[in-house]
């Protein structure tokens, strides 16, 4: 088990980001009472859950039980804080680095997309922003390698079975050919409907072990 606090990665933030940060409001506040407990889930347990495709999941915390998640999560999505990345990516690169899930060498990070409309609307993509603060910090590649062929709409209010059937084929992969072992990235995984049909679609084109980053678990 790794707890580590999210303020020990503030030292390591960038210039640029802490004067953002003074300008956008005190988005590092709650950093210091944010403490980060790495969760694993295996094969066998996804398994369970109905996850035929996704090999692992790899959690920085918990969304529930972890104070002011929550509260940096929707700053970072939903509120456009995304100097945010920078600190959560760097604990989400530790949760991999620790991770004793197994992986190849030729690993690649993949970030999950979002449709074109709801990136314009929201000015980026977190779970792009995301891995490449995790690339920096691991050396592992970052490829984009999948694209969201129409709007799933807000998983949120939907139930599992629904959330399934809403996403069932709302991924295609940009390549023919991808490479043997994957990572994907994004920011909050509840159900895994997302990251499963993501892996799908990867395993659907070479890949051979797919598993999920992310910073929270719901």
């Amino acid at each position: 088990m790794c707890v580590r606090s999210v303020a020990e990665t503030l030292c390591e933030m960038r210039l640029i980001d802490i004067v953002l940060d003074c300008l956008l409001g005190p988005l590092i506040a709650d950093y210091h009472t944010l403490t980060m407990e790495l969760v694993e889930h295996c094969p066998d347990a996804l398994r369970i859950r109905g996850l035929t495709s996704l090999d692992g999941l790899i959690a920085a915390g918990r969304y529930d039980n972890t104070k002011n998640m929550k509260t940096l999560l929707r700053r970072f999505k939903f509120g456009r804080a995304s100097l945010l990345s920078r600190p959560l990516g760097k604990v989400l690169a530790d949760a991999i680095n620790t991770s004793t899930l197994p992986r190849t060498n030729d690993v690649v990070l993949v970030p999950v997309p979002l449709f074109w409309a709801r990136e314009c609307d929201r000015g980026f993509n977190q779970s792009a922003l995301l891995a490449n603060v995790v690339s920096e910090v691991t050396r592992i590649p970052y490829m984009e390698l999948l694209r969201r062929t129409r709007h799933t709409g807000r998983q949120a209010l939907r139930t599992r079975r629904e959330r399934l059937h809403a996403l069932d084929g709302a991924f295609a992969c940009t390549v023919q050919h991808v490479p043997r072992t994957i990572i994907l990235i994004d920011d909050l995984s509840t159900t895994g409907a997302t990251l499963e049909e993501c892996a799908l679609t990867l395993k659907r084109h070479g890949a051979k072990i797919v598993l999920g980053a992310v910073v929270a678990v719901g």
